[in-house]
């Protein structure tokens, strides 16, 4: 294998028969976009609500579509209750993305420090031992991120969202951009 970030050598087969070129092309464009989100979050943040929103909105209409066509079913009200609440969440998001940005904010808070508090508890078992220390310190940085991001609300809505959606796009970019480098070589003779 090669040093990067390929997962598979599949993954490798369908970047070389998808050409590598594209594969560069959306990498490049990945972290591009994760340093526009990093550079300015609020706007990232909103455009990210807009997008989770109108995903929710979808959904919501698919869910009663579903619903109503297996009105006969014993599912009927669940499944109408999951689409006109994923329905209004969606709307809720488009209509007043502030609200969504907030909420967002506040699901990673809690995301951060549930993860802490997991990761302390599986550094205290004993078959952990052997990386302990860095569980430990994931923990910690898992915990001080989610503090901060929950005192620090309302303001921290205006950019945590943004910011940690530019994080991960740049790693993605990464990985996509090392990836067609890798097929780019093996495919030249």
């Amino acid at each position: 294998m090669s040093e990067t970030f390929i997962d598979s050598v599949e993954e490798q087969i369908e970047i070389r028969q998808a050409g590598w070129g594209w594969a560069l092309t959306i990498g490049c464009l990945s972290i591009a976009a994760g340093f526009f989100a990093i550079l300015f979050p609020l706007i990232a943040s909103v455009a990210y609500s807009l997008f989770f929103g109108a995903i929710l909105a979808v959904g919501g209409c698919l869910q009663l579509w579903d619903a109503f066509r297996r009105r006969r079913t014993g599912e009927f009200w669940f499944e109408l209750g999951l689409g006109v609440l994923a329905l209004v969440t969606g709307a809720i998001f488009l209509f007043a993305p502030g609200a969504g940005v907030f909420s967002l904010t506040l699901v990673f808070a809690v995301y951060f420090i549930i993860d802490a508090t997991m990761r302390f508890f599986l550094a205290s078992r004993r078959k952990t031992k052997d990386r302990r220390g860095w569980m430990i310190a994931g923990g910690v940085l898992s915990l001080f991120l989610g503090l901060i991001i929950l005192f620090g609300l309302p303001r921290t809505a205006l950019y945590t969202v943004g910011i940690l959606w530019g994080v991960h796009a740049i790693f993605i970019g990464v990985h996509f951009t090392a990836a067609a480098l890798a097929a780019r070589k093996r495919i030249k003779p």
